[in-house]
């Protein structure tokens, strides 16, 4: 049965072709990775590869478009964040395709959970509670229709998410991914061209880009899907703003060995290149933390068969900290 997969096209300097193996795989495992998580316990996938070239994107970019076409509830803003808000601040609020604002009007608690409430124009006055808040925002951080018409890239969309209207898909931001590695290397591989091959033979190109949603190559004000943290960073995205969901990848043994702990409640990706001169050490750190952590080996549904020569894999679940 064809999927998705099969209609994906690189292209080198000379020609078009089919997505290599390589690529292929990684999307799928992104895929089912995506389709794993749950709330109890966190995933840790872990990869030795011959080179970490384009490995990081295209996980994201299997994560994100699984996510995207199974319709997950999960985003939004985390209640740490908008109980940190001004009161006043402008919330949207979205109910299926359409959305509406309010007014932030302070958090309480109810039975020992914490509630968000929003004023709207109406007067009427609502208390959403953490199950909620996968469909608010700051208004702020929601372009206009408008502003996601110019952006969105439709026809390869259409193509790629079956079930996903693309203006809906660039108006509501949501993390799916944090990529903890070299900034200007992810920058560049997610901006490699790709094609989908419509029905009735037309095809429509586009970029990785146009999936993954990386914050640092869109303009302010514009939905994003993923985020980019540099190893070196002196400060850390702030676990606040992550959603529960989220899954931190570190591109690389360096940002493993230094964010490891930092994001050690969050599903993770740890991508090791076999010519890094620290993989022994990260993977060392790998197997303390498999040997003290895991309560389970059997972590997501995928097919062993689809694993390339010369890569290792490994997952496992832990209880969440």
């Amino acid at each position: 049965m064809e999927t998705v997969l099969d209609r994906l096209f690189v292209s080198n300097d000379e020609s078009v072709g089919k997505l290599p193996a390589w690529a292929a795989f990684h999307l799928a495992l992104g895929g089912a990775l995506a389709r794993a998580i749950n709330d109890e316990q966190r995933i840790v996938l872990a990869m030795a590869l011959p080179t970490r070239a384009f490995s990081a994107v295209l996980l994201t970019f299997g994560v994100v478009a699984t996510r995207a076409n199974i319709g997950s509830s999960s985003g939004g803003t985390s209640i740490d964040e908008l109980c940190a808000l001004p009161l006043g601040t402008k919330l949207a609020v979205r109910d299926g395709v359409k959305w509406s604002t309010g007014d932030f009007i302070g958090c309480r608690s109810n039975d020992e959970h914490r509630l968000v409430g929003i004023q709207f124009r109406s007067g009427l006055r609502h208390f959403l509670p953490a199950s909620q808040l996968h469909r608010v925002w700051p208004a702020a951080a929601v372009p206009s229709k408008k502003t996601a018409q110019s952006q969105v890239n439709s026809e390869f969309l259409r193509g790629l998410l079956s079930s996903v209207d693309p203006i809906s898909f660039v108006m509501w931001p949501r993390f799916d991914v944090l990529l903890v590695g070299q900034l200007g290397l992810i920058k560049a591989e997610a901006q490699t061209p790709i094609w989908i091959a419509h029905q009735r033979q037309r095809s429509a190109s586009g970029t990785l880009q146009d999936v993954i949603g990386l914050r640092q190559l869109l303009p302010p004000g514009h939905a994003y899907r993923s985020g980019v943290q540099a190893t070196a960073a002196r400060k850390p995205q702030t676990a606040a703003s992550l959603n529960p969901d989220t899954i931190v990848l570190f591109d690389g043994a360096a940002a493993f060995l230094r964010w490891g702990e930092h994001f050690s409640n969050f599903n993770s990706i740890v991508l090791l290149d076999r010519t890094d001169y620290r993989l022994e050490e990260a993977a060392d750190k790998l197997n303390q933390n498999y040997m003290k952590d895991r309560i389970g080996s059997e972590s997501i549904d995928f097919n062993d068969d689809l694993v390339p020569d010369g890569v290792e894999v490994m997952t496992y679940r832990e209880g969440r900290r």
